[in-house]
C-alpha cells in the first residue's frame, strides 16, 4: 500500500550563489529594501548571540511573538537544548537586532551542509517601526553568504496565511511544495488543516479565546516531549 501524500504546504528557499549585490536587487524595493535601510539609518544594532543570557533575551522575544499571535510557546530547554548540541558544532546562530541597547527583535537559525534555516522572529513590538526583523533576515543572509551556503531556506508555509506567504516571497524567493507522507491516509486531514488555519474559523468558533486561556498549560503537556 502507498503512502498518502498531501502538498498544503509550501516551502520558500532563496538561492544565495549570486553577489549580495543581485541579492539586494531581488528584494521588493519598497517591502523589504527600503525597510532595511531605514533599520541602518535609525541605528539598529546587530550581535550574535554568544551566551546563555543572549538565549534568553531570544526567548523572551519568542514569547512576545506566541502571545501576540495566539501561540503556545515552546519551552526554554527546547531551545536550550538545540543550542548545547548544535551550538558546539556551529550549526546554530541566534542574531539580536537591539535598539538604543534593548532587544527589538531576534532570529533563530539552524545550519545544514549547504544552507541556513530560518527557524524563529521574536519581535519586541514597542521597535516594529524600526523594521529590526528585515535587519535580521538580511544579516543572516549575509553570514550565510560568508560560510559559502547556497541556499537561506526560509522555512514552512502555510498558503493561506498572506502575510508570511508573501513576506517571503518579497525577498525573492522561490516557491515548491512540501508534500508530507501519510499511512495509513489522516481522515479528514486537508479540512482540519484548512480550516483550522483560516481566521474567520477561529473567530466563530471562539478559538483564539479558548486558546488564550489554556495556552500555557498546552505549551507545559506538549512542548515537554520536544524539550
Amino acid at each position: 500500500t502507498s503512502l498518502k501524500a498531501y502538498d498544503y504546504f509550501h516551502n520558500q528557499i532563496l538561492p544565495i550563489k549570486v553577489s549580495l549585490d543581485d541579492l539586494w536587487k531581488g528584494f521588493d524595493r519598497s517591502c523589504i529594501r527600503q525597510k532595511i535601510t531605514r533599520a541602518e539609518k535609525q541605528g539598529v544594532k546587530m550581535r550574535t548571540a554568544n551566551s546563555i543570557e543572549d538565549i534568553k533575551t531570544f526567548y523572551l522575544l519568542h514569547k512576545m511573538t506566541t502571545k501576540k499571535h495566539m501561540v503556545p510557546p515552546r519551552p526554554f530547554d527546547f531551545f536550550k537544548n538545540i543550542w548545547d548540541i548544535l551550538g558546539k558544532e556551529r550549526n546554530v546562530m541566534i542574531l539580536i537586532a537591539e535598539v538604543d541597547s534593548k532587544p527589538a527583535a531576534a532570529g533563530f537559525f539552524l545550519k545544514s551542509r549547504n544552507s541556513f534555516i530560518f527557524e524563529f522572529l521574536g519581535l519586541n513590538y514597542q521597535y516594529i517601526n524600526y523594521s529590526p526583523g528585515h535587519m535580521i533576515v538580511w544579516e543572516a543572509i549575509k553570514a550565510a553568504k560568508k560560510e559559502g551556503k547556497e541556499i537561506f531556506d526560509f522555512g514552512l508555509t502555510p498558503p493561506d496565511n498572506k502575510g508570511l506567504f508573501d513576506f517571503k516571497k518579497r525577498w525573492g524567493t522561490e516557491d515548491n511544495i512540501l508534500n508530507y507522507y501519510y499511512y495509513p491516509d489522516v481522515t479528514g486531514y486537508k479540512k482540519y488543516i484548512t480550516e483550522s488555519s483560516n481566521s474567520e474559523y477561529h473567530r466563530i468558533q471562539g478559538f483564539n479565546y479558548i486558546l488564550k486561556a489554556f495556552k500555557k498549560e498546552v505549551a507545559k503537556r506538549f512542548y515537554k516531549h520536544f524539550g
